[in-house]
């Protein structure tokens, strides 16, 4: 099965868990859904070619706006491209373990750069899945509470999306 695919399956299972979580949370008082924004600094980036595999750098600016503590890792995120009026994944970090975590306060926002490059073979992703001008989103996998020291399961993950921006040449 492709990775992109598997992420898919994943985000799917994590966000369906993460919904019953937040279910389960609400009616205790514990945890409720996570208020993260997710944007982009820029609402338009250049491509670049870097050897075979076109790239490029965006600047994520993510935003605690609930009252609980979450978490969120680079390493469970994806880039999105609109193709054919369908989102299609078109890249995912390959990361050992959960990556680096950290923790976002109530209030708190954190920046850092996202380095989205297509599939380093090509032939394992979906036709027309790779990063080339046009919109797109990320996907982030935000947990609720404190980072944990081991990796937590992926009912812990809800999948929010960025807003969106382009990509040109």
């Amino acid at each position: 099965m492709p990775i992109s695919w598997t992420f898919r399956c994943v985000l799917l299972v994590a966000t369906a868990l993460g919904l019953c979580i937040q279910g389960c949370a609400t009616s205790t008082g514990n945890f409720a859904r996570p208020s993260v924004q997710i944007v982009t600094r820029e609402d338009t980036v250049l491509a670049r070619s870097a050897g075979t595999f076109p790239s490029f750098v965006v600047t994520v600016v993510a935003r605690n706006q609930g009252s609980d503590s979450v978490y969120l890792s680079p390493c469970r995120a994806a880039a999105e491209r609109l193709i054919n009026g369908q989102w299609v994944t078109v890249y995912q970090p390959v990361c050992t373990g959960i990556g680096p975590l950290f923790t976002l306060a109530p209030g708190d926002s954190a920046v850092f750069p996202m380095s989205v490059s297509s599939f380093a073979t090509v032939q394992a992703t979906p036709p027309n899945a790779v990063v080339a001008p046009g919109e797109y989103r990320l996907i982030f996998g935000i947990g609720l509470g404190q980072a944990p020291r081991d990796p937590p399961s992926l009912g812990s993950y809800v999948a929010t999306a960025s807003a969106t921006f382009l990509v040109k040449e």
